[in-house]
Formats: structure tokens, C-alpha cells, sequence
């Protein structure tokens, strides 16, 4: 595991949180009104990334550069995505849905640098002793805790805001909801997380259950047509991220290597 998936999935894992969970909407609204809540949010999200770096690598120079790097990349990109998001008529990209498109671009860009550095760097940096003799999870596959804790964190917020941004860029807007406030973003949350767990342990007849058990829930409501297909959608695109995110999780190690 210590190699380029190790930097790459403590990358993944960094990158997450900083970018989702320490990132508030509002604080994604207040980029868009001024470039120095962008640098704000690349200094919190430099801070995160570099606090997981220095637990689990130990401190040089090369590491003190990478953490700068990663600060200008992440500044420069979000500062790019914000000029494309003033700037009316962008080439190609569909005007009515430009900001969904900018957010898998950015979310790209970000992501391949991260997994660029990963390769580049991942040689330079040496590993605490800890986190060489974190010991592998026997989940149907052998799989380190790092790419587990990785994927959980992206099934959750980064996987429901994606799964928002394509129905958007597809124009399919949700339908009435009589239930509770977001309950349905939190019962995709949950089943995402549930078959996650299901796909690392091997168990995947389980998973025709949980699916069944949600429709079941959903049954009446499959009578309306814009409902039923508004659910069938974004339960295919659910379980699609998830299968990624689990395949990346499971695939990796053997990509690698030890």
C-alpha cells in the first residue's frame, strides 16, 4: 500500500473533506461574490490536506513544497472556475447548465492534479511507522482502511451533489415530495452507504434487497410517471457512483501494488 495509491487515496480523502464538508453552500455562494473568500476556502482546504500529509508522512522540505503546490493549484483553479462562471456564452458548454458542467470541470481538474502529484511525488515523501503497519481490512477483498474511509466520505456529500449537478445538466427537476425535508437525499445516503459495504464484503444478491425495500417504500408514488421515472433515475445514478467508488476502492491495491 505505501506507494502512489497511498499519497493518491490520502489525496482522495483530503480533497473530500476540504472541498465538501468544510465548505459550506454558503461559502460556495460568497466565492462567487468576491476572490477572496476563494483564497479563503483554498487556505482551509490546503490546511486539511496538510494536516492528514503530516500525520501520516513525515516532515521535509519536498513535503513543505507539496503542500504549497497543492494551495496554488487548488487557488488557481477555483479562481478560473469563477472567471468561466461571470463570463456569458462559454464555447461548447450549454448556457443554461454552464455552472453544472464548470463543477465536473473543476472537480476534474482538481481531482487530476491531485492523482498527477500523487505519482510524482509519492517517492519523495516517507511514510510514519504507523501508517505503514496500518493492517488491510478482509472484506471479500484485502482493502486499506485509507481507500475505505476515502470512499465513504465521497459517498456521501460529493456523491449526492453530483448525482444533483447531472440531473441538471439532463433538465430533470424532482418531482413534488409530501415526506420530510431532504428525506429522500438521506435515504440515497444511506442506501449508497449500505450497498458501499455490501459491495466491499461481496455480498451482491444483498444488494436486489435493499433496492426492493426502498421501491417498496416508494410504491404509490410509482404510479405518477414524472415520479417514477424521476426515481428510477436517480436510484441508477445512486448505485452507478457507488459501483465506481467501490470498484476504484477494490481495484486500486492491485493497480499499485504493495
Amino acid at each position: 500500500m505505501m506507494g502512489e495509491s497511498a499519497l493518491i487515496f490520502l489525496f482522495l480523502l483530503g480533497h473530500a473533506l476540504g472541498d465538501f464538508y468544510f465548505q459550506s453552500s454558503q461559502a460556495v455562494k460568497r466565492k462567487e461574490q468576491s476572490p477572496r473568500y476563494v483564497l479563503t476556502h483554498a487556505i482551509v482546504y490546503t490546511t486539511c490536506m496538510m494536516f492528514l500529509l503530516l500525520i501520516a508522512y513525515k516532515f521535509n522540505m519536498v513535503l513543505l513544497g507539496l503542500i504549497f503546490l497543492i494551495f496554488m493549484t487548488h487557488l488557481i483553479v477555483d479562481m478560473a472556475k469563477r472567471k468561466a462562471e461571470k463570463t456569458s456564452g462559454l464555447p461548447v458548454i450549454p448556457q443554461k447548465t454552464a455552472k453544472e458542467y464548470l463543477f465536473f470541470i473543476d472537480q476534474s481538474l482538481h481531482i487530476g492534479l491531485l492523482v498527477l502529484f500523487g505519482f510524482l511525488f509519492s517517492a519523495q515523501l516517507t511514510p510514519r511507522l504507523w501508517f505503514v503497519e496500518l493492517t488491510p481490512l478482509e472484506m471479500g477483498w484485502s482493502v486499506h482502511p485509507v481507500m475505505v474511509a476515502a470512499g465513504f466520505v465521497f459517498i456521501i456529500r460529493p456523491a449526492s451533489l453530483a448525482i444533483e449537478k447531472i440531473l441538471g445538466v439532463c433538465e430533470i427537476t424532482p418531482t413534488v415530495d409530501s415526506g420530510f425535508a431532504n428525506g429522500g437525499k438521506i435515504i440515497g445516503i444511506l442506501e449508497r452507504l449500505l450497498v458501499y459495504f455490501l459491495l466491499l464484503l461481496g455480498q451482491f444478491s444483498t444488494i436486489g434487497l435493499v433496492v426492493a425495500a426502498k421501491s417498496l417504500a416508494r410504491f404509490r408514488d410509482l404510479d405518477d410517471r414524472k415520479c417514477a421515472e424521476y426515481y428510477i433515475i436517480g436510484t441508477f445514478l445512486s448505485l452507478v457512483v457507488v459501483g465506481i467508488v467501490a470498484l476504484i476502492t477494490i481495484a486500486s491495491p492491485t493497480i499499485a501494488g504493495p
